[in-house]
């Protein structure tokens, strides 16, 4: 089992738990490659280039999935806590 008894790779998020959460994806700009994992990882498009660089834009739209978070090779962004 993952997280609290969820299945292993379930990250408890607002699509299941509409009123539960409050989390937003903040990325460190100087530690980014650009790589553009979180663009293609985000099922929501939260995550746009703006410049050179992926950028979350569109926090709205955040599920509060974690996936950029766990997927970011150089650990470049981290869920926080509104």
């Amino acid at each position: 089992m993952g997280i609290d008894g969820f299945p292993q790779g379930c990250f408890p998020c607002t699509f299941c738990f509409p009123q539960e959460c409050s989390m937003h994806p903040e990325l460190d700009h100087e530690t980014c490659s650009g790589c553009g994992v979180c663009l293609e990882i985000c099922p929501n498009e939260v995550y746009q280039v703006v410049g050179e660089r992926p950028k979350p834009v569109a926090l709205e739209e955040c599920i509060e999935c974690g996936a950029c978070e766990e997927q970011c090779p150089v650990h470049a962004i981290v869920m926080f806590d509104d």
